[in-house]
């Protein structure tokens, strides 16, 4: 743009000066009948001047920065077109200012043609230059557009290197992960097969007693209070004794609970023929197996303590079981242990060191463990132990005994035909009859 103003200045300033030689020249015209030939060629000539200059101005506003500075530089520099002629242009000036002779005409009219004649020719050389320098714009172009298809090119290849090189890299994590998830998983059975086989496996029982229960027995259980205080979690009711029948029922429902609610639940059910394998140490090991089956990750204190055992052949504590189960319990929302039929343990060799450990972890576990347990309510260790426990009774309610007589009535064909189909009142005498002659029991 500062380029473009210069030669604008430097072609008004001379225009200027041409407008007032061609004044000059009218005044004289006007005041003289038959004015010399020479004075009107001059005119003409100066007039053919100032409309090369109006186009040179045109021109250079419309060229590019750079055109603009090399035209700068060939007109208006030292010894420029425009300054030259601005000066021939001056010496004209001081000739027919005072008067017009023939002689200053005739020269004037010959520095004014060799102005046009100059003006002209460079005129065609900066065509020449204008064509020179679009063809040169136009070579740039298409080398820019071939380097452009060259770079699209290479993006496409990289792209697809890249692609191989990131689908590569997915399918190898994705063999790592499977490598890792087979390392993790041999790991987890190996720790639990150690706790099976080293510490005693015997929690196969429930599937047969739970089977052996009439459906829709026992349900009773849960809407009693202390029962519903214990599944709430309430601070008095961690620990729970029931005495009286079985309850493989409060097991089946605390697993179907459980994938909901994240629950823990692990479950033993003593039996005086297996006291022998029934040892507290195998009990708490057991425990430990099944809520490390609930769970994805083994904690790294029970892998720590699988590896230390086993350089060492040695069997882990009692403590060191009981401080993993803890350590177990924080994985869960919950974790409940239930064992049924406490009163069938040796009461020297298992119920001494179980009755504190049930105490103790009650109070550990910071109320994420929650404990149920039943047995015949006679035994005095385990009375002493829970006397001031809640507590629940347990025994068979009326609405157990009606459906368990009903069932034996319509499985007995001799019942069902006696009684036939349509004798609905006295089958539910019988069924009355018989529930209060049970007693509960």
């Amino acid at each position: 743009m500062a380029e473009a103003l210069g030669i604008v200045g430097s072609s008004t300033a001379v225009l200027q000066l041409a407008t007032k030689l061609v004044s000059l020249g009218y005044e004289y015209i006007s005041g003289l009948k038959d004015a010399p030939r020479e004075i009107r060629q001059l005119l003409n000539e100066l007039h053919s001047f100032s409309q090369i200059l109006f186009n040179l101005r045109d021109f250079v506003r419309d060229r590019a920065a750079d055109i603009q500075q090399e035209i700068l530089t060939m007109l208006d520099g030292q010894n420029g077109l425009l300054s030259e002629r601005l000066k021939e242009l001056k010496r004209i000036q001081l000739k027919i200012e005072p008067k017009i002779d023939q002689g200053a005409i005739d020269h004037s009219v010959r520095d004014t043609n060799r102005i046009a004649s100059n003006l002209q020719a460079n005129a065609l050389a900066q065509t020449a230059l204008t064509t020179a320098i679009d063809k040169s714009v136009g070579d740039t172009n298409r080398i820019v557009h071939n380097l452009q298809a060259e770079s699209s090119a290479h993006i496409v290849l990289s792209g697809s290197i890249l692609g191989s090189i990131h689908t590569e890299a997915v399918e190898s994590q994705a063999v790592r992960n499977q490598v890792e998830e087979r390392e993790r998983v041999k790991r987890c059975n190996d720790v639990l097969e150690w706790l099976s086989k080293t510490l005693g496996n015997f929690d196969n029982k429930h599937p047969e007693i739970s089977r052996e229960r009439r459906v829709n027995t026992g349900k009773w259980l849960l809407r009693e209070p202390a029962f519903e205080s214990f599944m709430k979690g309430d601070p008095d009711f961690l620990l729970l004794w029931g005495y009286g029948i079985r309850t493989s029922m409060v097991i089946d429902h605390l697993k179907e609970n459980a994938s909901i609610k994240r629950y823990g639940v692990a479950y033993i059910y003593f039996d005086f023929a297996d006291q022998a394998r029934q040892k507290p140490i195998s009990i708490l090991a057991n425990l430990l197996k099944q809520l490390a089956n609930q769970i994805q990750e083994l904690p790294l204190e029970l892998e720590e303590l699988y590896t230390k055992s086993e350089r060492a052949s040695e069997t882990p504590t009692l403590q060191d079981l009981q401080r993993i189960l803890l350590v177990l319990s924080n994985t869960f929302s919950r974790v409940f242990l239930i064992f049924d039929a406490l009163d069938e343990c040796n009461e020297d060799t298992q119920r001494k060191e179980l009755l504190p450990l049930f105490l103790n972890l009650s109070k550990l576990g910071t109320g994420r463990i929650s404990i149920f347990l039943t047995s015949r309510p006679h035994p005095e260790d385990i009375r002493d132990s829970f006397k001031g426990t809640a507590q629940i009774e347990l025994r068979a309610r009326d609405e157990d005994m009606e459906i368990y007589i009903k069932e034996k009535i319509d499985e007995s064909p001799r019942s069902r035909r006696l009684l036939g189909q349509k004798d609905l009142e006295s089958k539910n005498k019988i069924i009355s009859d018989l529930t209060d002659c049970a007693k509960g029991m």
